[in-house]
């Protein structure tokens, strides 16, 4: 098991949009993006999975198509990762 972490952002986040996570083109999650501090408008996301050697991919997709997510930061087993929307190397065996 390999742990994925990433910050999720959303500019409209009052009026709590709900939001599909997918990793390699397979829903994991779906979610209200709910924050209690008007003033912050991102979070981590963060799951354990069995992820392949090579490239994968996470996204974000809100529900509403009005509503723009953003991803942010990254973590692979809690290093941080560079990604290019999503798409990072699994290196490891």
């Amino acid at each position: 098991m390999t742990n994925l972490s990433f910050e999720i952002k959303c500019e409209d986040y009052s009026t709590e949009p709900a939001y599909r996570i997918f990793v390699n083109d397979e829903l994991l999650a779906e979610r209200d993006f709910v924050i209690p501090n008007e003033t912050f408008s991102h979070y981590t996301f963060a799951c354990s999975l069995d992820l392949p050697q090579g490239e994968n991919k996470f996204t974000v997709e809100a529900v509403n198509a009005d509503v723009p997510f953003t991803l942010g930061t990254a973590w692979f087993n809690d290093v941080e990762i560079k990604h290019s929307n999503g798409v990072f190397y699994n290196e490891n065996t």
